[in-house]
């Protein structure tokens, strides 16, 4: 890989003698800088040295952040050096001021022409945007990553930029994507000398077969990544091995084991300091005990997860806990407790946005000095070229503060009854499916559901009890649908979901299974048992030249020949023919 020459970085004392002792000590956790180092040895190569860097940063964060603090800040002003700044910042999660600094790292290296630079600052700034919840912007910079190395190969960077593909589409729900991502970056990592990469291939696809449900798929591919990381001294890649795993035996019903595997997992991870992935991790099993029935387990556990992001500064991951937390108390008819905690979800999500605004504003002052250092002892820009760059800075960051809002707003689409999407929120997703829908060739079916004679419900009982229903219709449909369908309040009684990637026929059973669930079971209530019914009407799309429009008329009409032939029925909306 060409890139510019740096005289600063070329220099045989480049990678300082304490920096390469602490390489050594910890190159047994990762086995690329274990090469690295070996080449180092042979070639004294400058993407070699750059790999010894920012492993060493990602493995060891805070003694590497203390050689850090014992360096002169005109050569940490350096560019390769704030590279290493943010990987620290990074690995220690504290994301906006790494997003921060990489950001700068990324836009100097493009003015630069430094390749290899650019591509990590692009796979780092991406993970941080990841883990903060920032999912577009991620997915942006990979894009320019993979555009890089088109014209610059590197396939351990390639790989690395795959995999971090692949759990951008899984954390979307298009498993399908992600699979493939994750089975391009196996294949191109089997041809490197880097069996830590392929374990961690593995185990991204395992993770991807595991979502979509085919499950000898998943455990192949978790044995395939076990048996290479046995016996190593890669602890992380391990825990993560092993953690996967361990959710796939609580889907084969192998509870006991899943669950004594996911617990050392944590602990292993605790150890190294990885709280973000313990915290995604302690979610999995609030899911499965709730699933099982265990639900004071789960709300115990959910509460430590709770309070395990706040000591970490993980709100987003704290705002899904609360939600989940929210859909227990819902399950267990504790409405009161369940409302007060979707407040909090919410509260949470509108503090993360003002959070990531006000780290910002405070992260682009503190970027000030060390940008004009940076200038100033490397390339001696004039004093024009220096406003500029800081005039684009702050109309980034001005731009940055206008998405943020955005999503701000963006966090109020909920019903506040069900906790459900409001029909705001449906509009959004309906168009976002069409225009996947287009793109890909995939199926999108819409089912439109109505509660049979709910007024009566709610003249006999009272509009209390006509809630409480409500809610509960809401919590069985969500159990009968999948983590990539999105489900949303119609208005009054009515509710609507969509089915991406299902078909007309498999639309059907969905909304005929959730018909028998809702009519077999009555709903536990302060006023006993209630029964009622639904009736549900359904549309796919026929053609390219749908619009959603189009789709939900035709539900509609299936809705309506659906009440008129008795309800408690599904019929497909088109030229109004039954099933």
């Amino acid at each position: 890989m060409s890139q510019a020459q740096r005289p600063d970085f070329n220099s045989p004392e480049a990678v300082p003698a304490e920096w390469v002792a602490l390489a050594r000590s910890r190159q047994r956790e990762v086995h690329h800088l274990e090469h690295a180092l070996s080449a180092l040895d042979r070639r004294d190569d400058r993407c070699d040295r750059i790999d010894v860097l920012v492993h060493t940063a990602a493995v060891a964060p805070g003694p590497a952040q203390a050689l850090c603090g014992a360096m002169g800040e005109e050569q940490l002003a350096r560019l390769p050096w704030l590279l290493v700044r943010g990987v620290i910042l990074n690995r220690e999660q504290q994301l906006f001021p790494a997003a921060r600094v990489l950001g700068l790292v990324v836009t100097e290296a493009r003015l630069q022409g430094d390749a290899y630079l650019l591509l990590w600052g692009l796979l780092e700034l991406s993970r941080a945007q990841a883990m903060s919840g920032q999912l577009s912007r991620a997915t942006e910079n990979l894009r320019e990553a993979f555009s890089v190395l088109e014209e610059h190969p590197s396939d351990l960077l390639k790989v690395r930029a795959l995999l971090t593909m692949g759990m951008l589409y899984t954390q979307e729900g298009e498993h399908a994507s992600a699979a493939d991502y994750n089975a391009e970056a196996l294949q191109l990592s089997r041809g490197l000398d880097d069996p830590q990469a392929t374990a961690h291939c593995f185990s991204n696809l395992a993770e991807t077969f595991l979502r979509q449900e085919r499950l000898d798929e998943s455990e192949r591919c978790y044995r395939e990544a076990l048996a290479l990381v046995e016996n190593t001294g890669w602890e992380r890649t391990r825990a993560t091995v092993l953690a996967g795993s361990g959710t796939l035996d609580l889907t084969r019903g192998t509870h006991e084991r899943g669950l004594e595997r996911i617990e050392r997992s944590n602990r292993q991870l605790e150890a190294l300091g990885d709280h973000y992935q313990v915290a995604r991790q302690e979610l999995w099993l609030v899911d499965f005990l709730a699933e099982v029935g265990r639900a004071s387990e789960a709300i115990q556990l959910c509460r430590q997860a709770i309070q395990r992001c706040q000591q970490r500064g993980l709100g987003h991951i704290e705002s899904q806990c609360w939600s989940r937390l929210g859909g227990i108390f819902t399950a267990l008819g504790q409405h009161e407790q369940a409302n007060a905690s979707l407040q909090q979800c919410i509260t949470r999500m509108r503090s993360c946005m003002e959070e990531r605004v006000a780290a910002t504003q405070r992260a682009e002052e503190r970027s000030h000095l060390a940008l004009r250092t940076f200038h100033e002892a490397v390339w001696e820009r004039r004093r024009s070229e220096e406003l500029e760059r800081q005039n684009r800075a702050l109309a980034s960051a001005l731009m940055e503060r206008e998405r943020l809002q955005d999503e701000l707003e963006r966090a109020s689409l909920l019903d506040p009854l069900t906790g459900a999407g409001n029909r705001r929120a449906f509009n959004r997703q309906l168009e976002t499916f069409l225009a996947l829908s287009a793109r890909e060739g995939r199926a999108l079916t819409l089912v439109i559901l109505d509660v049979d004679h709910f007024k009566d419900v709610n003249d006999t009982h009272g509009h209390t009890i006509g809630d409480e229903v409500l809610r509960q219709v809401c919590v069985r449909v969500r159990q009968r649908l999948r983590v990539s369908d999105f489900f949303a309040r119609w208005g009054g009684e009515e509710f609507v979901f969509l089915l991406y990637g299902t078909d007309l026929e498999g639309g059907y059973r969905c909304a005929d299974d959730l018909r028998r669930s809702i009519a077999e079971r009555p709903f536990e209530t302060d006023s006993g048992p209630i029964r009622v019914t639904v009736s549900l009407g359904l549309a796919t799309l026929r053609s390219k030249e749908d619009d959603g429009a189009t789709l939900i008329q035709r539900a509609d009409q299936g809705l309506l020949q659906a009440k008129r032939s008795g309800r408690n029925c599904v019929v497909v909306g088109h030229a109004l023919a039954t099933r």
